[in-house]
């Protein structure tokens, strides 16, 4: 697989893979406006790799190579411990505060993962209040059973799971409804619709 790989790719691989094993990647919080409960903090989770010339490689551009290179389920699972020893800190001070992690397709159509997260929050004696899991609308629509399989999974452990990228598309409410997820974020293309629309569907 890495043969057909720019070199450049092959070293970032190299490098994530380090970054990842020796906890290296520097975590960013970025503060989200919830509709449904604005008094609530909510942050985004995403995972920075800094490279020896200083180069800041962003979560997208990792989040894109660990999915060519088979480093996606390696990437969700420092995101989630990251969330949450992170959420365990910053409940001290804000109770109610949520930390959203976006999760890859590997994650979503391993029927173990749920129950790896389970013993995570075990191992680690923390809570998974706060904690919201995050899918795209794409992934999940590309195996509905799976993606049900695993949500439902988690729900059943008390884990809130979003919808990521939600959109116009038809199908978009009957999978939120199907999935009975608590939260979803809207795609820019849905921000740019009538308001109506934008009601109608938030």
């Amino acid at each position: 697989m890495t043969q057909s790989m720019p070199e450049q790719n092959i070293k970032l691989m190299r490098l994530m893979k380090q970054a990842i094993d020796e906890n290296l990647l520097e975590a960013g919080f970025h503060p989200l406006l919830q509709t449904r409960f604005p008094d609530r903090k909510s942050y985004l989770l995403n995972g920075n790799l800094k490279t020896a010339s200083g180069q800041m490689i962003p979560y997208k551009s990792l989040r894109k190579l660990a999915a060519v290179t088979d480093m996606g389920a390696a990437l969700d699972r420092w995101m989630v411990n990251t969330a949450l020893q992170t959420l365990k800190r910053m409940h001290l001070e804000q109770p109610e505060a949520n930390i959203i992690v976006p999760q890859s397709i590997s994650s979503l159509h391993n029927p173990e993962y749920p129950r790896w997260l389970d013993r995570q929050r075990t191992r680690q004696d923390v809570s998974t209040r706060g904690l919201i899991i995050s899918f795209r609308l794409s992934q999940i629509a590309k195996n509905l059973k799976l993606a049900n399989e695993c949500i439902a999974a988690l729900h059943r452990l008390d884990i809130n799971t979003m919808i990521d990228s939600f959109t116009t598309h038809p199908a978009a409410l009957k999978i939120l409804k199907a999935m009975g997820c608590r939260y979803m974020s809207a795609a820019p293309a849905l921000l740019k619709e009538k308001d109506d629309t934008i009601k109608r569907i938030i």
